[in-house]
């Protein structure tokens, strides 16, 4: 059973689409960019210093990435720092994103130490490459599957102020519009990210809008259904990750840059629809799947996968966990009974730039468009599906009405000699495991119903044969 990976247009950063763009649109194939990086975080002193022996900064690192088909390797990657730090070490954080730890001044002195500016700034460069390989992964999972191991069971909580998965109106929203009909974990989370993509619309952060999942879900109380579900890409994400945590599902905030270009999709007709993503600091999600691992999703855009126009800095519960570039504390003089306030302002910013004038390599192949749904332009990677035996969850339930009965060998003639539809699962459908679809396996559902014949076989085969036909 083949499921399709869902690729979203970004809501805050295409200039337009079409409405002959509008619905569900099916690709395949791989993406590759390069580019340089360049990321500057710092923060400077504007008043007094009286009273501060030094200054501790946790800088998150950017690092190689591999998150399901989405691989980001950085090369020549250089720290580099305005005024050279007294300790330098790196360490992983709580999270699981790898960090520096650096410190200037020496409490034992008795002194600060600081530039003369009183500006204290880490560079980070280097070449970066990204690639995307569309055939993304197989995980049947089922949709309610609780157990994860402890590094990732952090995934799962609530965070106060962020992603409030523990409050009772996200929780019941999820539960009745997410779960229904579904079977596997994949399901359910392509029903979130749809919804969000869908419902949510893109607001400018100087607009000041609720960012957190329960002020942008709160939003639907609006009496004017123009200010609903307002919010940027971190409402987008928190909103996404509350309702996957309040269902049992881990699932991790992302921070990185877009590139500034243009994801160009095919139509089938030779022709192309862009999105063009805007520059700057963008946040999406990753999800978590026994089997698969982490795998990569955007509320604004992207199902099962992301593009390569972007690089991944960190992640974490969500975006205080990752933001901003630069952590800081004070150490303060032993020595001084009343500690002098003093003031300070944060900076940061970073950049990646293609190398030459393309940014991106793209082998991506058109296969389907379903006008239907949604009303934004969402583009399929053609890439997701359960194991084959997965979908077996009735043996001999062709015709996957939840029972065995007279209807599925009917349902299974119909299809081998009439064309009607071809089943849900071939699985349930290859009764006596012979690895073939036909008249065989509905002679032996009837004869397990009528003549109490052995039961059908739930084993699943690697592929299936249907009138000479591989399926």
């Amino acid at each position: 059973m083949r499921i399709a990976v869902i690729l979203f247009a970004l809501v805050c950063t295409i200039t337009s689409i079409h409405s002959d763009d509008i619905g569900t649109w099916t690709i395949k194939g791989t993406q590759t960019a390069t580019g340089a990086l360049a990321i500057r975080a710092g923060f400077f002193i504007t008043g007094s210093t009286h009273g501060v022996c030094g200054v501790r900064v946790i800088v998150k690192k950017v690092t190689d990435a591999t998150v399901g088909g989405n691989n980001q390797e950085i090369s020549n990657h250089v720290v580099s720092f305005e005024s050279e730090p007294d300790i330098e070490q790196e360490f992983t954080d709580e999270s699981g994103s790898p960090c520096y730890y650096l410190v200037w001044g020496d409490t034992t002195r008795g002194q600060v130490h600081y530039p003369d500016t009183g500006c204290f700034v880490v560079y980070q460069n280097g070449d970066l490459s990204m690639a995307s390989t569309l055939d993304g992964f197989e995980d049947g999972t089922p949709y309610d599957y609780t157990d994860c191991p402890d590094s990732v069971a952090r995934f799962l909580l609530p965070v106060s102020g962020e992603t409030q998965s523990d409050n009772p109106a996200i929780s019941a929203f999820a539960q009745n519009h997410f779960t229904s009909g579904c079977q596997f974990r994949y399901q359910v989370v392509s029903n979130v990210i749809i919804w969000i993509a869908d419902n949510l619309q893109y607001r400018s952060p100087s607009d000041h809008p609720y960012v957190d999942a329960l002020g942008v879900f709160s939003d639907t109380l609006d009496s004017n259904p123009l200010n609903r579900y307002r919010t940027h890409c971190v409402g987008f994400s928190h909103l996404s990750i509350a309702f996957l945590r309040s269902l049992g599902i881990p699932a991790r905030y992302v921070s990185g840059t877009n590139f500034t270009a243009n994801y160009r999709i095919p139509r089938g007709d030779g022709t192309f629809f862009s999105f063009s993503l805007a520059y700057g600091a963008h946040a999406w999600l990753e999800i978590y799947y026994p089997e698969a691992g982490w795998i990569a999703y955007d509320g604004q855009g992207y199902l099962h996968h992301i593009d390569v126009l972007r690089y991944r800095k960190c992640h974490g519960t969500g975006n205080e966990d990752t933001h901003p570039e630069i952590y800081k504390s004070y150490v303060f003089c032993p020595s001084e009974q009343d500690a002098y306030s003093f003031d300070y302002e944060n900076y940061e910013w970073s950049t990646i730039d293609c190398f030459g004038s393309v940014c991106s390599v793209d082998n991506l192949q058109f296969v389907s468009h379903d006008p239907a749904y949604p009303t934004t332009a969402i583009v399929v990677a053609d890439s997701a599906y359960a194991p084959v035996g997965a979908c077996c969850v009735v043996q001999g339930d062709i015709n996957d009405d939840g029972k065995v009965s007279v209807g599925d060998p009917v349902f299974l003639i119909a299809y081998i000699f009439r064309g009607g539809p071809e089943p849900n699962c071939m699985t349930a459908s290859d009764t006596n495991h012979d690895c073939k679809i036909n008249v065989g396996d509905a002679v032996y559902i009837i004869n397990y119903i009528f003549k109490a014949g052995p039961p059908p076989d739930c084993n699943p085969c690697k592929s299936y044969q249907t009138q000479g036909i591989e399926t």
